[in-house]
């Protein structure tokens, strides 16, 4: 899933909401270049299993995708408890 905002206001003209994907998809790179804001999940550490990842980035996919669309800001989301998938 992926949103965008124009023209919030707020002196910030382009926002993007990576949603719900593991980093590896170029085409969402190529929508979020040169966001002003870019709003990434980071539910998962990076020890989390390998399912998981299929579905959430890892800590450093999410620091690639924000430094390869030149963001000018990265906000992270979605944080969750049981980061690494293992019981607490």
């Amino acid at each position: 899933m992926r949103q965008h905002w124009e023209h919030l206001g707020t002196g910030v003209d382009r926002a993007h909401e990576g949603s719900d994907q593991n980093g590896s998809d170029e085409r969402f790179t190529s929508f979020a270049a040169g966001a002003d804001v870019l709003i990434m999940h980071f539910g998962l550490s990076a020890r989390a299993p390998d399912p998981l990842a299929q579905l959430h980035a890892r800590p450093a996919a999410v620091g690639q995708v924000a430094q390869k669309a030149k963001a000018k800001r990265l906000v992270l989301s979605h944080f969750m408890q049981a980061f690494d998938g293992q019981d607490s």
